[in-house]
C-alpha cells in the first residue's frame, strides 16, 4: 500500500512540475524564444538526418559497404551538391543584382526604341499614349532599381544574421551526422520510451502512425526530388537553346520550387521572368511559355509516371496541405504540409473505419 502511495505521490509531483514548466514557457515570451532557439538545431538536425538516411540506404544496397562508409559517401555527396548549386546560383544572382540592374535603364530604352520606326507611331494620339507609357515604364524601372539597391544594402548590413544562419546550419549538419551514426541506439531508445510511458494499445497505434508517416514522407519526397531534378535539367537545356541569360539560375529556381505541389510553378516562374525581364522583354515572354510548357509536361506525363498512385489523393487535400503549411511555417511548411495532411487523412480514415466496424458488430450483437 505504501508503494502505491509513493508511486501516486511521484506522479503527482511530476504532473505539477510539468504544469509549472508549461506555464512558464507560454507565459514568458523570452523563455519560450530561448527554448525554441535551443531546440531548433536539434529539429533541423533530425530533418537533415532523415533525408540523408535514404542516401545511406541507397549506397548500402547498391555497393554492400559498411554503414560508416555509406554515411561518409552520403555526406560528401550532399556537400558537393550544395557547393555545386551555390556556384551556379550565387554568381548569377550577384551578376543580376549588379550588372543587369545598373544597366536597366539602357536595356529598357534599347528594347522599346524599336517601336519608334513603326508607321502607327506617326499618329499624334498613338505617339502621345506611347510616350506616356514609356515614361511610366522608365519611372517604374527606376523604382525597381532603387528597391534592388536597398535590398543589396539590407543584405550587406544584415551579414551577421546570415553568418548566424550558416553557423546554425553547420551545427545542425554535424548533429545530423552523429544521429546517423547512432541511428539504431536512438531508435531503440525512442521505442522503449514510447512503450514505457504509454499504454500498450496507444504505443502500438503511435508506432504504426510513425511507420506510416515514414512511408508517406519517403514516397512523396523521393518522388518529388527526382521529378524536380529532371524538370530543372530540362529547363536548363531549354533556356540554353533559347539563349536566355542566367539559364543556370533559372533552372535552379524552377527545379527547387517544383517540389511544392500546385503553387511551386507560380512561385518559380515569377522570379525567373523578372530576372529575364531586366535584360529582354522578348526573352521573358519565351521564358514564360517554356515554363508553362514544362509544367504541363510535368503535370500530365512526368509527375504521374514517377509518383504513380502510391500517395494519390484528391487535389483538394494537396491544396489544403500547401495552404495550411505555408500559412503556419512559410516555404518549408508548403513542402511539408502535403505529406502531413495525407498522413492525418489516412489516420482519420483508418480510425473512423475501425470505429464503424466496431459499431456495426455491436449493433449486430444487440439484435
Amino acid at each position: 500500500m505504501s508503494n502505491l502511495k509513493e508511486i501516486s505521490y511521484k506522479r503527482l509531483l511530476l504532473t505539477v512540475l510539468a504544469i509549472i514548466i508549461f506555464y512558464l514557457l507560454i507565459s514568458n515570451g523570452s523563455v519560450w524564444d530561448k527554448t525554441a532557439q535551443a531546440i531548433k538545431p536539434i529539429f533541423e538536425a533530425f530533418v537533415i538526418a532523415y533525408f540523408l538516411e535514404y542516401g545511406v540506404r541507397f549506397f548500402q544496397k547498391k555497393f554492400k559497404l559498411s554503414r560508416k562508409k555509406c554515411i561518409a559517401i552520403t555526406v560528401v555527396s550532399f556537400l558537393l551538391i550544395i557547393i555545386f548549386l551555390g556556384l551556379i546560383s550565387i554568381p548569377s544572382m550577384v551578376s543580376t543584382l549588379t550588372d543587369n540592374i545598373m544597366s536597366l535603364q539602357k536595356n529598357i530604352t534599347n528594347n522599346y526604341s524599336k517601336f519608334d520606326d513603326l508607321a502607327i507611331f506617326k499618329n499624334p494620339v498613338v505617339l502621345n499614349i506611347y510616350e506616356y507609357l514609356q515614361t511610366q515604364i522608365e519611372t517604374m524601372v527606376s523604382k525597381v532599381a532603387e528597391l534592388s539597391n536597398y535590398l543589396l544594402t539590407f543584405v550587406i548590413t544584415n551579414i551577421v544574421s546570415l553568418t548566424s544562419g550558416i553557423f546554425n546550419f553547420i551545427l545542425a549538419f554535424v548533429i545530423a551526422i552523429y544521429m546517423l551514426l547512432s541511428r539504431e541506439e536512438l531508435l531503440n531508445m525512442n521505442k522503449k520510451f514510447i512503450y514505457a510511458f504509454l499504454p500498450k494499445e496507444v504505443a502500438e497505434f503511435f508506432t504504426k502512425v510513425i511507420h506510416e508517416a515514414d512511408r508517406i514522407f519517403s514516397q512523396f519526397f523521393i518522388g518529388k526530388v527526382i521529378d524536380s531534378i529532371i524538370i530543372g535539367l530540362l529547363c536548363y537545356i531549354i533556356m540554353v537553346i533559347l539563349r536566355v541569360p542566367n539559364s543556370a539560375l533559372i533552372a535552379v529556381i524552377i527545379g527547387v520550387t517544383n517540389i511544392i505541389p500546385y503553387f511551386g510553378p507560380i512561385i518559380g516562374a515569377i522570379p525567373s521572368i523578372l530576372i529575364t525581364l531586366l535584360v529582354s522583354p522578348i526573352k521573358a515572354l519565351w521564358v514564360l511559355i517554356a515554363i508553362v510548357a514544362l509544367q504541363q509536361f510535368d503535370g500530365i506525363f512526368l509527375g504521374p509516371k514517377i509518383l504513380g498512385d502510391k500517395i494519390g489523393v484528391d487535389a483538394f487535400w494537396i491544396i489544403t496541405g500547401v495552404t495550411m503549411g505555408g500559412a503556419a511555417f512559410g516555404l518549408p511548411g508548403m513542402i511539408l504540409g502535403v505529406p502531413m495532411i495525407i498522413l492525418i487523412k489516412d489516420v482519420i480514415d483508418e480510425t473512423v473505419e475501425k470505429r464503424m466496424k466496431k459499431k456495426q458488430t455491436k449493433d449486430c450483437t444487440e439484435k
